[in-house]
This record gives C-alpha cells, structure tokens and sequence, in this order.
C-alpha cells in the first residue's frame, strides 16, 4: 500500500510507530484524567487512584522508552542486533545480524526525522482524537435518555477515561469495557439505557468506521490493480 504511495517503507512504519506510540500514552494517561474529574467531585476511591497511578507510571514509561531510542542511536544499534541475533538462531541462513543493526538504525533516524518539531502536535491531535470519542460515548448515553443533570454527566466522562485503557483488548474491550464502566457507575444510571447507549456507541466506533474501512481498501485495491507501484520517495516526510 504504502509502495502504490509512493512513501518508503522505513518512513512509513516510523510514521505508523509514532502514532502507536502516541495514542497508547493517550490511552494510558487517561485514567489521570478521570481521577481527576472525580477528585474534583469529592469522589476519591482507592481503586480510581491506583488505576490512574499504575496507567499513569505505564505512560510515561512508554514515553519515556520512545525518548531512549530517539536520542541514543546505541540503544537503536543494541535493539537491532538483539534482535538479529534471535531470529539468527531460528533462521540463519536467512538472518544477517549486522544488516539488522543498521536497519534498526536507519529506523531510528527516520523515527527521530518524524518526531522532529512534530512530537507535541502529534499528541495534541491524539488527545483531540480522545476527547471526541468521550463526547460521542456522552452523547449516544444521553440519547437513550439517560438523565442530563450536569453531575451525572461528569460521572459518565470520569467513568469512561478511567476504563478506557480496557480499549486496548481484543474489539475495542467488548463487553468488558461495558461492564467496567457500569461497576465505576453503580446505580447512577439504569442497566437498560446504558447498555442502549453502550450498543449505539458501539455501532458509531466500531461497526461505522470498519465498513468506511473496508470501503477504503476496496476503492484502492481497484484503483491500483492495474497500477505500477510509484518509486518511494526516501524523502518523503
């Protein structure tokens, strides 16, 4: 795909990296953030806190990783040639341990080349991305009627940030984000228009975009069947 762009592998997948990278410390700082709200609301719980504390810690851990690699080319080189060295033992002969070293290496400067003036932007925009999925999770709750009294509102944000890193499981955290979110409500909200409004978001996040997706993928493999892929631009930012 990325060939028929005309954008070089390398740069892509540092690209695609960055953005991972970025939208896990998002997803991980999360729980911050609803403690906070509930903090705010005299709502302290031990559980909220050391949910908020141990994604906090994992954040900045990941974040902190991103840095190493970025800064230190010798972290990169050591990443590459462990790596080799592993696969070397499964496949020799088609393992070049020092032609993975400089691989890594190469990554890692293409990495830093994404990450140059564009790291702060970049999180800005994943936490923009973060902020309309509590909007559009609030909206389809309040649209099953759901009471809109101001404080049951927070509560539902708070509830939502506070679970969100359940998202990183298998489709999106079904059914066990809905079930954590609804223990960090109790009774605030009934069963039934929660799980209407959980099922109507659902379809909005998931079912919506995946067939936009599929759609996608369908015009671009017609599009570009007959296509000879574009020569990749190395510089290509």
């Amino acid at each position: 795909m990325f060939n028929s762009w005309g954008i070089e592998k390398v740069s892509a997948t540092a690209a695609l990296t960055l953005y991972n990278v970025l939208y896990n410390v998002a997803r991980l700082a999360a729980p911050a953030a609803g403690f906070l709200i509930l903090l705010a609301l005299s709502h302290f719980s031990p559980v909220h806190a050391t949910v908020a504390l141990v994604c906090g810690l994992l954040a900045l851990l990941l974040a902190g990783c991103l840095a190493i690699v970025m800064r230190w080319e010798a972290a990169a080189r050591f990443a590459g040639r462990t790596a080799g060295s592993v696969a070397h033992r499964f496949r020799p002969s088609k393992v070049d341990v020092p032609e993975w070293e400089e691989a890594a290496v190469a990554y890692r400067r293409s990495l830093g080349h994404e990450m140059h003036g564009r790291a702060v932007p970049a999180f800005c925009a994943q936490a923009t991305i973060l902020a309309v999925e509590v909007l559009l999770f609030v909206v389809c709750v309040r649209a099953t009627g759901t009471s809109p009294a101001a404080a049951v509102t927070v509560e539902v944000i708070a509830a939502f940030l506070v679970a969100y890193p359940l998202t990183a499981l298998p489709l999106y955290g079904l059914g066990i984000l809905e079930a954590a979110v609804l223990i960090l409500l109790g009774d605030q909200i009934p069963v039934s228009e929660f799980t209407t409004g959980m099922v109507v978001w659902r379809v909005a996040t998931f079912l919506l975009p995946t067939a936009a997706g599929a759609l996608a993928l369908w015009h671009w493999r017609r599009s570009t069947h007959h296509q000879q892929p574009r020569t990749p631009n190395p510089h290509h930012a």
